[in-house]
């Protein structure tokens, strides 16, 4: 990311998507992986818990003057303007086409407010996406919570 004259604010922030129990490790009797899917096409697994799986990232972020908050990093897909985060099912095999099937978790919803109030020690932005869905277009709601980082 580089550092531009008309940006305001500039920083990491630490991003957690909670996904209830991961469905499965296999895909039509073919073993899978379930993680956040990297621009490296790698997988990074979560943590899980009785109910849940949690995935935990750091973001790269800028907010210019005139903008809404902009996203970078391993993590951060697509085009500057609508970035999104994959969880994503990926075959361990080698394959052409090593992904079965991705939910798009887009970062367009996270507000001004909440990534300026995301910059400050001990924030977190966070959102639960259990039930989400491949190709599901509905808006993701994002909370910045206070407290230690998992």
């Amino acid at each position: 990311m580089k550092p531009d004259a008309s940006s305001l604010e500039a920083g990491k922030v630490q991003v957690r998507l909670i996904f209830g129990p991961v469905r499965g490790t296999l895909h039509e009797g073919e073993p899978v992986s379930f993680g956040l899917q990297t621009t490296r096409q790698e997988i990074i697994f979560g943590r899980e818990q009785k109910d849940k799986t949690i995935f935990e990232c750091e973001l790269a972020m800028r907010i210019s003057e005139a903008a809404e908050p902009i996203f970078s990093g391993p993590c951060a897909n697509g085009p500057a303007s609508s970035r999104f985060l994959y969880l994503s099912w990926k075959r361990l095999s080698d394959s052409p086409t090593p992904w079965v099937q991705r939910i798009k978790i887009p970062l367009s919803p996270i507000t001004r407010a909440q990534a300026l109030e995301a910059l400050k020690p001990n924030r977190v932005l966070h959102a639960d996406v259990t039930g989400r869905r491949p190709h599901e277009t509905t808006a993701v709601v994002w909370q910045v919570l206070e407290g230690p980082i998992l």
